[in-house]
């Protein structure tokens, strides 16, 4: 018994350890890379304010379903029993102001996922790359204001598709685009560089108006890859539940306690209370954790490889760092570490082939469908 408690503390730990340095890079990256939020915090706080909502149906089950007894079920040394209770409320209440202010944490993260893969040349996002840009204002003054706003915008085109220029290639504007065309650029992240030409070339033309197929050709890589990556989670949630029951690995002692202090009777509860209430939950990690680990890990890692900027170790590494944050969900650590190892590997090919709301898509697939099937079949 003692083994097993040491066991399942180590694994607790090396979890800790790796929620703790994922988010100190976040941290340190935001800080880094602030200047490059301007233009991604909007999409960013639509994607904090989605996450949110998904958490809203969880924190009215908690609401609904709190009993101040079991976070004091004893009066506090000195304290009337009133004022036991008004300190477990306050503690009900930070933990809510606690999901308003992850909005905000989520639209960091998204940020910091942007940057990063504008960084290391890798898939651009199609909600967030050039493409999803607006065409430049026309000003109030239709003559020299539009050919400023267009001057501007071409540089800041250029500076996406190939990174802001360092102090050996700055040039003017009578210099022309210079070294800013394709065959500058890897292979992979031409597809950015195809996405921004067409209203690149509407600016130097003088057309205020972007493209008609903009907006399609910004989330193309989505369209392609976005439904078959959902139909590919879902089938792997549930062939990893039959899997799962196969070998009789179930939910570990820490992941029950710790569903049953987030969900106070979840067990107890109706299919339909309980089945909305996970399912929720499951999906708003999905989001978060994809654009931390495929997002924010993966483009660092990529970035910062010695190997050429090698895709495949970033993909590697982004994949066991993922697969360790599950390391204590199950009674067999070894079996979970390689269903979720290989899961991140198939998560980060969709990304790199794709985008990385390909990979959001596969993980929402395979959360709805492990929990739907565990909670409805087994």
């Amino acid at each position: 018994m003692l083994t097993q408690a040491i066991h399942g503390l180590s694994h607790t730990f090396l979890v800790g350890i790796v929620q703790l340095a994922v988010f100190v890079l976040i941290v340190v990256l935001s800080v880094l890379n602030r200047r490059g939020f301007g233009r991604h915090w909007r999409r960013g706080l639509v994607i904090g304010l989605v996450v949110f909502a998904m958490l809203v149906p969880v924190m009215a089950y908690n609401i609904a379903y709190f009993d101040p007894s079991r976070l004091a079920p004893r009066t506090l040394p000195g304290v009337s029993d009133q004022g036991t209770k008004t300190a477990v409320y306050v503690v009900l209440g930070v933990a809510i102001a606690l999901r308003v202010v992850g909005i905000f944490w989520n639209m960091v993260i998204y940020c910091v996922a942007a940057v990063e893969w504008k960084r290391s040349r890798l898939v651009p996002f199609p909600l967030i790359g050039a493409g999803g840009s607006m065409p430049p204002r026309r000003d109030a003054d239709e003559t020299g204001g539009l050919a400023e706003s267009g001057a501007k915008e071409r540089s800041r085109v250029k500076a996406d598709v190939c990174g802001p220029p360092n102090a050996f290639d700055e040039q003017t504007e009578a210099d022309g685009p210079g070294p800013y065309s394709p065959e500058d650029l890897p292979a992979d992240a031409r597809n950015d560089m195809v996405v921004s030409q067409g209203r690149y070339e509407h600016l130097e033309s003088g057309d205020p108006a972007a493209p008609e197929n903009e907006s399609s050709r910004a989330t193309e890589p989505f369209r392609k890859g976005g439904v078959a990556a959902a139909v590919f989670g879902a089938v792997a949630g549930i062939v990893s539940a039959l899997v799962f029951d196969a070998l009789d690995v179930r939910e570990s002692e820490y992941l029950r306690n710790m569903l049953d202090r987030m969900f106070p009777g979840i067990e107890s509860a109706s299919l339909w209370v309980r089945l909305p209430v996970i399912l929720l939950f499951g999906m708003a990690a999905a989001v978060a954790e994809e654009l931390s680990y495929r997002g924010v890990v993966m483009g660092f890692i990529q970035r910062l490889s010695l190997f050429g900027r090698s895709a495949t170790i970033a993909a590697v590494v982004s994949a066991f760092l993922w697969a360790m944050l599950h390391l204590n969900m199950t009674n067999s650590p070894g079996t979970k570490l390689t269903q979720i190892f290989i899961l991140g590997l198939a998560f980060g090919w969709f990304a790199r082939r794709y985008c990385i709301e390909a990979a959001i898509a596969a993980h929402l697939g395979l959360n709805i469908a492990a929990v739907v099937v565990g909670m409805c079949v087994f």
